[in-house]
């Protein structure tokens, strides 16, 4: 925070335990503090901003936590306390020393001065809390100050641990804070930041209004909304809103009942078990929440989710399917951890100690596995009904709802303790808990209850009797209910898809279908088989399935999380499976033998179009396909390089099988309205004879299947909900079976079996049915997919067409029909009187950036052309010969290779990089070709240095050379420099800014004390080295102040106020160690010096001594005073005592600053008594939380407190000085 404003800025919030002890560096734009807990000990460091974070030290030895730093400015070094022993260390973390170490002490925070440390020590074993001074340079002892009530912070003030320099934040203009991080080299720069819920406008300096993210709150679904509670209640707990104040995604279609939250993704995650596709959804806490997007598809009943917010898991139960499943947050790498459970409904996960938790509804108990599915027990048996639970960490506890919401208990997190914590009026169903309140949903309609985490007083906060939906799930949202800590699965841990923390480690896991490498760390498919396999696509999983004929192995393709299949296709010529991607629009294959991501796209995505199914004539090399938006069912080769319509106009097409044998095609149209539209069609594979062998009865046949052995073709509708099948010419109907409820979608046969296998999007698995209509369908794979599509059966073999061997002679589609093959050609192009060959007036049109192409007015295809390049540009040498212009209209190399060129890139601009030279040398004008090459620069010593060898007295000229490199430069330039003169500032010195280079100016300040009289002169350094004005001499004046000494407290306030309240600090003065050094000044001759006379001086020495021996006498009369106060006192303690200083807090929204330092310009010591966190100084201001470092502005005007110099420390709280 800075001094002036009141925004605060937390620049570190993640990966923390208990932040202890913070310092800064101002000059080096650095931040330090310590951290420890059961995950860390270790101090670490970050740019004043919170950037460029590491860790510097850090202790394996859990029985010392390191906890007090300080900075030693004077030597750079870090000072550190881990309870028994005090260190310091470079600022880097090398170079560490033990000061001092004694199994007595408990030190907790440290402070330096110049070769003073000083070390708050809490007490063991009987002694009093003590101050403890050191010595840098010595560690054979200390100094001790003893109190009676506790301490804990401490630090000292004087102007040599702030000392002012020119910060870049002096002239950068912020609107709230600047904060100097590291520059270039050595230098800062200034950086602009905002409080917490402001953000830096476009200009970069002032701040904005951000919006807020959620927090603080309490979040329930309501079926149709999402609604918010503010978890900030008053005394009188009085609702903070009306009923609906706080609501979003109103969808009176949708059924929003499960909740989670990632607080550090400010991402809420939900449930939608909307009838036609229940889902998993999130939506940001950041912004107006409008609109949410689809983690998971598919999922059959969720029974409840929960996020590990430190692997970045979502987990989830499925009531329908009995399972409980896993993913990463945005859905990827889905997996079923656990199976052929009874009813899993409410679960909560527990990163800290890497379990989970869930409820069985039916069985009445409580589980309990580690977060990878591993060591399954029962924590608590014989519950009735149990609806929901939720951790407790701040208790750690686990609170439940029990006796069909009548009941809410708790027990230990080992199941243990059973306790009965609430019976509430109503009937309850979920809960949720924050801080010191539970919130639970009641069952019967009216809203959400409150109440205190001892169970009395509950109170109805929301109540809407008039509404029509329940309220279902109940969550806290804030970061107090996700505590950070450390986790292992860090980076993913080198996991290839799934990273799953356990109590002690983790274990690598991939998606179902696949398993884990040799490594164990990389995932191959479960399988791979090449031949008699089913293939389906199931976009809801984004994966393409192989499963075998038996219907017992299901392996995964290991497609791209951002694949959404459809139609699928396998070449058994190259092994290659092939699949479009309705939401991309492309076609894309990749080999089947597990290469994963090595998918490449052979179709990419054109407007008006929408690509469904796709099939492969493995004798031609060609791949069918149909196209429902552009209305065409069209034809490529299999690498994308030939494309051709085969036919247009064809309404809404659906689904494609090809029999190239026969040389036949059969493919499907679709209308819901218009009923005449829908249809089986067949048609020569070259497009022609185009027959409608099925005209009645349908709507959506999105399925079809050919049995080449029985010659009958398979089609199923998802309108009529039929499954029929009818001889080849579409003679001989037959309805199979009647289906309910279903969304047919893929169909697919097998030779020789007795089943027609299908798909549907109502429904989960794959379908078989006797093909003699006798029996019911059976299901496969209900627990694995999620929203199959097509699906398609391949046995390994194919037959062979005349287009098998040297592609029928043809010179691009060689396309079989039932009498032979037909030839043709790219849709650009023509087949020639020949019929086998293809010809076109293409013409080749791009030009050459910065070049030209030579005699080549009409590039036609197969035409050849040179080309030249522009002044300062050359050929590049991958290109340089002709061109040929190809049938596509693109420009090639003419050479085996055949390789399209980038037009643009033929030309290459021949230029040097950008000139840099030697320190003290300057490009003196513009060079004569800019950086072109053959352009000369001339080089000349810069302002404030001369040149070095007499060979270059007027410069030196280099080139930029043909390599696109300057020539090296052989001048050198010497510095001259002005020596500082301190005679000619008395009690001052030159600016740190000063580089005392030639022809350069200087600015003076006053040291401490002193201040500078009315002539401001600036020094310059000519060329030659001298100063000017060279026999200039500037006084600065003393400056007279009057010193006090200042206590500043407050009380404890009796309830938490969200109003900053005074800092609570103790200002005592510090026992001299050693003789002081005295400091000579400087003396001018002469009796007129503006100093005054040597006679002057004398006078001063005189009264110097005689104010020494008054104050001696004034310290004997107070050491004569002090005894008879404390004798007095001894007598009679109860009429001198005073209360300890009290507990001081800072709280914001909740959270307590413990321990604060207050700036003050004189030699004092500042200690607090109150509990952990610790504050530093840079304006901004920066501050410890739980947690957190949060950057601050301080509005207090505090009084700076003055101390003189004494051996011994009286203090009216009972403090003693010893050693």
């Amino acid at each position: 925070m800075a001094v002036d404003t009141k925004e605060t800025k937390t620049v570190v919030n993640t990966g923390l335990d208990r932040p202890v002890s913070i310092a800064v560096h101002p000059k080096k734009g650095k931040l330090f503090w310590s951290d420890y807990g059961p995950n860390n000990n270790r101090i670490e460091v970050s740019n004043l901003d919170g950037s460029n974070r590491t860790t510097i030290y850090h202790s394996t030895d859990a029985s010392y936590l390191i906890k007090g730093i300080t900075i030693d400015y004077e030597r750079d070094k870090l000072i550190f306390t881990n309870g028994i022993g005090l260190y310091k260390m470079d600022l880097d973390g090398s170079n560490v020393e033990l000061l001092y170490q004694n199994q007595m002490l408990e030190m907790y925070e440290v402070s330096a001065y110049k070769n003073l440390v000083f070390a708050t020590d809490k007490g063991m074993f009987g002694r009093r809390p003590r101050v403890l001074i050191f010595l840098t340079t010595t560690t054979s002892g200390y100094n001790s100050i003893s109190f009676r009530g506790s301490i804990y912070g401490i630090a000292f003030y004087h102007p040599s641990r702030q000392q002012t320099f020119a910060s870049p934040c002096d002239t950068a203009q912020c609107g709230q804070m600047c904060v100097a991080v590291p520059g270039n080299g050595t230098q800062l720069k200034a950086k602009c930041v905002c409080g917490d819920g402001k953000k830096l406008a476009a200009n970069g300096k002032n701040c904005e209004k951000s919006d807020h993210p959620i927090s603080q709150t309490f979040a329930y679904s309501a079926g149709d909304r999402i609604c918010l509670v503010n978890a900030q209640v008053d005394k009188s707990w009085k609702a903070p809103h009306k009923p609906d104040d706080i609501c979003w995604l109103r969808n009176t279609g949708a059924d929003f009942r499960h909740l989670a939250v990632d607080v550090y993704s400010h991402t809420l995650f939900f449930s939608d078990q909307d009838s036609i596709l229940p889902n998993i959804r999130k939506i940001s806490l950041v912004g107006k929440r409008k609109n949410s997007t689809v983690v998971l598809s598919g999922v059959a009943n969720v029974g409840g989710i929960a996020v590990d917010w430190v692997s970045d898991h979502l987990y989830w139960t499925d009531i329908k399917l009995k399972e409980i499943w896993v993913a990463n947050l945005d859905g990827t790498s889905q997996k079923i951890l656990l199976r052929n459970l009874t009813k899993p409904t409410s679960i909560a996960v527990n990163p800290p100690s890497g379990v989970m938790y869930w409820l069985d509804e039916t069985e009445g108990n409580m589980y309990q596995a580690n977060l990878d599915g591993t060591d399954k027990i029962v924590l608590v048996r014989n519950l009735s009904n149990p609806l929901d639970l939720v951790i407790d960490y701040m208790d750690d506890r686990i609170l439940y709802i029990n006796n069909n919401g009548s009941n809410v208990e708790w027990v230990n997190m080992l199941g243990r303790n059973k306790k009965k914590l609430i019976n509430p009026e109503q009937n309850v169903s979920n809960i949720a808990v924050y801080k010191g309140y539970i919130a639970l949903t009641l069952m019967s309609k009216t809203g959400v209850l409150l109440t205190n985490k001892g169970g009395t007083n509950p109170k109805l906060i929301i109540n809407e009797n008039k509404t029509k939906n329940y309220k279902y799930d109940i969550i806290a949202i804030d970061e107090a209910v996700q505590p950070v800590i450390a986790g292992v699965c860090n980076g993913n841990s080198g996991c290839q898809q799934i990273c799953l923390p356990k109590p002690s480690g983790y274990t690598c896991a991939c998606t179902d279908g696949m398993k884990l490498g040799t490594d164990k760390k990389s995932c191959v498919p479960e399988k791979v088989l090449y031949s008699d396999f089913f293939l389906v696509a199931d976009d809801y999983r984004h994966e393409i399935y192989q499963v075998d004929k038996d219907l017992k192995t299901i392996s995964a393709m290991g497609l791209p999380h951002e694949e959404n299949p459809i139609g699928v296709a396998y070449d058994p010529v190259e092994r290659r499976i092939y699949w479009t991607d309705y939401t991309l629009g492309t076609i894309k294959r990749m080999a089947i033998n597990g290469s994963i991501n090595k998918q490449e796209t052979v179709r990419p995505k054109t407007s008006n179009s929408r690509l469904d199914a796709i099939a492969i004539d493995p004798s031609s090399r060609i791949l069918y396909y149909t196209d429902m938006k552009a209305n065409n069912i069209g034809i490529m080769s299999l690498d994308g390089g030939l494309n051709k319509i085969l036919i247009a106009s064809v309404y809404n097409p659906r689904a494609i099988v090809l029999d190239p044998e026969n040389g036949n095609m059969y493919y499907t149209t679709r209308s819901k309205i218009d009923t005449k539209r829908a249809g089986i069609w067949r048609a020569n594979m070259d497009g022609t004879n185009v027959t409608k062998i099925v005209a009645q009865g349908l709507s959506y046949p999105n399925g079809l299947a050919i049995d080449t052995t029985e010659m009958k073709i398979y089609w199923i509708d998802s309108v009529t909900l039929r499954l029929e099948r009818a001889n080849l010419n579409g003679t001989g109907r037959q309805i199979i079976a009647y289906l309910t409820d279903a969304y047919a979608f893929g169909l697919t046969i097998v030779n020789h079996t007795n089943y027609v296998y299908y798909t549907d999007w109502n429904d989960r698995g794959i379908f078989y049915q006797p093909r003699n209509g006798n029996g019911t369908a059976m299901v496969f794979g209900a627990d694995v997919f999620s929203g199959l599509n097509e699906i398609k059966y391949y046995s390994g073999t194919h037959g062979t067409t005349k287009c098998s061997s040297n592609n029928g002679g043809c010179s691009e589609f060689c396309l079989a029909t039932p009498t032979g093959r037909t030839c043709a050609c790219n849709s650009i192009f023509q087949l020639k009187a020949d019929g086998v060959s293809c010809y076109n007036e293409t013409t080749c049109t791009q030009k050459i950036r910065s070049g030209s192409f030579s005699n080549c007015q009409h590039a036609t295809v197969d035409k050849r052309c040179g080309f030249t390049c522009d002044t300062h540009f050359k050929k590049n040498s991958l290109y340089d010969g002709e061109l040929a212009c190809s049938r596509s209209g693109r420009w090639y190399t003419d050479g085996p290779s055949n390789v399209y060129v980038d037009t643009d890139n033929l030309c290459l601009e021949q230029k040097c990089p950008k000139l840099t030279v030697r320190e003290g040398v300057q490009q003196s004008g513009n060079c004569t070709s800019g950086n072109y090459v053959g352009s000369q620069c001339l080089l000349k010593c810069a302002k404030g240095y001369i040149v070095s060898s007499h060979l270059y007295p007027n410069g030196e000229n280099i080139m930029c050379q043909s390599n696109l490199n300057w020539q090296k430069s052989n001048m050198t330039c010497s510095p001259i420099y002005c020596k500082e003169n301190k005679s000619s500032i008395l009690n001052g010195h030159l600016r740190e800014d000063c580089t005392f280079l030639a022809e350069h100016e200087c600015q003076y300040q006053c040291d401490y004390g002193y201040g500078k009289n009315p002539l401001n002169l600036t020094f310059k350094c000519d060329k030659q080295g001298n100063w000017e004005p060279m026999a200039a001499v500037v006084l600065c004046s003393k400056i007279t102040t009057t010193q006090s000494t200042t206590t500043t407290t407050t009380t404890e306030p009796t309830t938490i106020s969200y109003k900053p309240t005074t800092v609570t600090t103790k200002v005592v003065t510090i026992p001299t160690i050693g003789k002081p050094k005295t400091t000579e000044q400087p003396i001018v001759s002469g009796k007129t010096s503006a100093l005054g006379t040597q006679d002057d001086a004398k006078i001063n020495g005189l009264m110097g001594g005689l104010v020494t021996v008054v104050l001696l006498l004034a310290i004997v009369v107070a050491c004569i005073a002090f005894y008879m106060y404390r004798k007095r006192r001894m007598s009679d303690p109860s009429k001198y005592e005073r209360s300890s200083l009290r507990e001081s807090t800072r709280s914001d929204m909740g959270q307590q600053y413990k321990s604060n330092s207050i700036d003050s310009p004189k030699n004092s010591v500042a200690y607090s008594n109150s509990g952990e966190g610790n504050l530093a100084f840079d304006n901004p201001i920066y501050v410890t939380e739980e947690a957190k470092v949060n950057l601050q502005n301080d509005d207090n005007d505090n009084t700076k407190p003055q101390i003189g110099s004494q051996h011994e420390i009286v203090m009216d709280n009972n403090v003693t000085s010893g050693m």
